[in-house]
């Protein structure tokens, strides 16, 4: 078993501080170290290889890491300030080994084409960043705070996303595929052109985690979120179809809008068969001395509801065709109404 060396409370400003690092010559391969209290000022970290370093509270400050490779490496209250990190960094390994806590954390960073490889990245902090292709799969990003970023082909693929908070991040595009969030999860997103159609796919991605998942509430809320940005990216008579579903049927997960948009239709009828024209078919003295306008409502409820009744009837041909169009609005609404109380019944 080789020896491990412990480093303590050292600056690292030159290159030539970073060459006795090396274990032969100049191969670039730093392993078997422990770094405490140590900082990297401003240093060229470029095609380095670590292999099981640890790193604690030590700090990364406008170096420039490209190619390098951090593998079975730890990171302990670690902060990566200002450093430009580019394709070949790979396998961030943070908080492996049974290290209890992690509070590294990347601000203000430039990160092109990294990649975080089964990493166990609980809590830690992604801030100001800009990044251009940053990929983490099979990662544990757990109570992780992604917040005010810009990000480009991002890509989270099959991450634990407990408790994390992911918001005021500028997405130009992303994968968000199959990852597992709670309902203390949080995304909050940016509300602009440029991300619409990346917040589109997260957001129904979201939707469909929570739903597996079984948190039906907080499942409904990413959904109605979704479908007012796919709205909002919609355009031409797509645009005037998807308001008017949401207008008129809340999505179908929007019980009180439901109802309004059921109530509206029965009266907007009955004011159309109280213009167009309707009789009564019956002697009963009730049904004859009520108010017109309580007999064409009493008609439009009837024909909505799909019940029927030979009591009242159209009288003009306008007003059987309004009859067969109000029939199958209320088919819908029924259906609709249906299938909103069996989710919320059966959630």
């Amino acid at each position: 078993m080789k020896e491990v060396r412990v480093i303590t409370e050292k600056n690292y400003c030159t290159m030539e501080d970073i060459y006795e690092l090396f274990n032969t010559g100049f191969n670039k391969i730093v392993e078997n170290t422990i770094f405490k209290g140590c900082n990297f000022l401003g240093v060229d970290l470029a095609q380095i290889i670590w292999i099981n370093c640890t790193f604690e509270n030590v700090r990364f400050d406008k170096c420039r890491i490209i190619g390098t490779y951090f593998n079975e490496s730890r990171f302990i209250f670690t902060d990566f300030i200002k450093c430009y990190f580019e394709q070949g960094s790979k396998s961030f390994d943070l908080m492996s080994y049974s290290v209890s806590s992690c509070t590294s954390s990347f601000k203000k960073c430039i990160m092109n084409y990294v990649n975080f490889i089964k990493c166990n990245n609980k809590d830690i902090k992604i801030v100001e960043c800009t990044s251009e292709g940053i990929d983490f799969e099979g990662c544990n990003l757990t109570s992780c705070q992604i917040l005010n970023n810009k990000f480009d082909a991002l890509k989270i693929f099959n991450c634990e996303l407990y408790s994390t908070k992911f918001t005021y991040n500028s997405i130009i595009s992303a994968e968000f595929v199959e990852c597992v969030l709670n309902d203390k999860t949080t995304f909050i997103f940016i509300d602009n052109e440029e991300n619409l159609k990346s917040n589109i796919h997260i957001l129904y991605q979201i939707y469909r985690f929570l739903k597996v998942q079984g948190y039906t509430s907080e499942a409904v809320e990413y959904y109605l979120k979704y479908r007012r940005y796919q709205r909002k990216a919609s355009k031409g008579m797509n645009k005037v179809w998807l308001y008017s579903l949401h207008k008129l049927f809340g999505d179908g997960e929007e019980l009180r809008k439901i109802l309004s948009g059921a109530l509206l239709t029965i009266f907007v009828f009955g004011l159309l068969y109280s213009i167009t024209g309707i009789q009564v078919n019956i002697n009963s003295e009730m049904i004859k001395n009520a108010p017109k306008l309580i007999q064409c409502f009493y008609l439009s409820v009837l024909t909505f509801t799909t019940l029927g009744s030979g009591d009242i009837s159209p009288s003009t041909p306008i007003s059987m065709i309004l009859c067969m169009i109000e029939v199958l609005i209320g088919v819908i609404y029924i259906a609709v109404l249906t299938a909103v109380f069996y989710k919320k019944i059966s959630s």
